[in-house]
Formats: C-alpha cells, sequence, structure tokens
C-alpha cells in the first residue's frame, strides 16, 4: 500500500546495525518477521514517555525490538529483560545487543516464557509479547501478573486473528484478544500498526 511505502520512507534507524539486522532477517527463511521500523520506532517512543524503569520482551529473535528498546532504556536509566527459546538466536541476539552497546542495559535469557516467569523476580513498568503465537493465550495470565499497576501491556501480531494463513496461529491469536480484552483488570485496545498491536494499561484499582 502506498501510504506504508510513505511511511517505511520517512522512518530511520538509531544505528546502521537495525536496518543490518532487517537486511539479514530478509535474507533467511529460519527467523520470523521482526517488528518492522514502524513499531520499533514507536516502543521507542513509549519508553521515552513513558519512562518504565523495568521492561520485559518475550520473543527476542535477533534482538531488533531489543535494540530498539534498549537504545530508549540506555537514555532514562531503565533496563529490559528479554527471553527466546531458540538457543541460536539467543547467542546472535546477545551478540548484536553487544554490538550496540546495550549489554549493560538488556538481559538474554534463554528457555521457555512459560517456563521462565515465574522464576522472575519482582514485577515490570512494561511487557512486550512477540513470541510464538501458541504461547499467547497461556501466558496471559502470568504478564499481568507481573505487570505493576499502571504498566503497559503491548502484544505484537493480534491481528493474525483474522490475517493468518495457518489455522493454529489464527485460533491462537483469536483466543489470547478475546481473553485480554474481556479482562476486567486491563483497559485495552488494538492498533492497526504491523500486525496489529493490542495495548494494555493494568488499572489500579
Amino acid at each position: 500500500m502506498l501510504h506504508n511505502d510513505y511511511v517505511d520512507g520517512m522512518l530511520r534507524h538509531m544505528i546502521p546495525l537495525q536496518e543490518e539486522i532487517l537486511q539479514d532477517e530478509k535474507r533467511r527463511d529460519d527467523v520470523c518477521p521482526s517488528v518492522g521500523k514502524e513499531l520499533g520506532r514507536f516502543l521507542h517512543l513509549l519508553i521515552l514517555a513513558l519512562k518504565p524503569s523495568h521492561v520485559l520482551e518475550l520473543g527476542t529473535s535477533m534482538g531488533y525490538a531489543a535494540i530498539w528498546m534498549g537504545l530508549a532504556l540506555k537514555e532514562i536509566g531503565g533496563t529490559l529483560t528479554t527471553i527466546e527459546y531458540h538457543q541460536r538466536l539467543v547467542e546472535e541476539a546477545k551478540r548484536n545487543i553487544a554490538q550496540a552497546g546495550l549489554h549493560e542495559i538488556v538481559t538474554v535469557l534463554s528457555g521457555k516464557a512459560e517456563d521462565l516467569l515465574d522464576e522472575l523476580p519482582g514485577s515490570y513498568d512494561m511487557i512486550v509479547q512477540d513470541a510464538g503465537t501458541k504461547s499467547y493465550p497461556g501466558t496471559l495470565s502470568n504478564l499481568i501478573a507481573k505487570l505493576s499497576p499502571g504498566g503497559i501491556l503491548l502484544a505484537d501480531d493480534v491481528l493474525f486473528a483474522v490475517n493468518a494463513k495457518r489455522e493454529n496461529p489464527k485460533k491462537n491469536m483469536a483466543e489470547f484478544n478475546k481473553r485480554l480484552m474481556e479482562d476486567d483488570s486491563l483497559f485495552s485496545t488494538i492498533l492497526s500498526i504491523g500486525d496489529g498491536l493490542s495495548l494494555s494499561i493494568k488499572k489500579t484499582l
């Protein structure tokens, strides 16, 4: 679509490494697409505006979104913990994050989010769900529990509920969206950014 090309042409990366990661991603068939520049800049902006001290990401992949968030967190003095299941991607993400100068800001954990969430200490001011769609419905309750009152929960790919070509991702995201919108502890909306982004705030009362 013309407006997508226009927006993409207007947006810039913070460091050359981000463009290198996107180009590498396009040449490969062993990684899922990253959030891209539009959502990457949105995450960066959101962190600068909200100034969260502790951010959690599920689904590191090659570290593209983690770098966008890490660069913002470096400015405000916050930290990011990010979880990736595939060991080869864990190692790639660690290298990319170190090359971006963010190794003291971003911690990459290896394993399934479902297994690690209960082990993580404390709470998070902002959580970004971008793991495999299979994990979305089952981890929602844990993510809400780990979210600070007034904290922000974002989930990518929520429009897979209508746009996914495979039936399982479509069912997973439809179930996640239903649970998300019906949860009384959150106020949520869905934005048509990329493959769909849900944005929720945890109510304080």
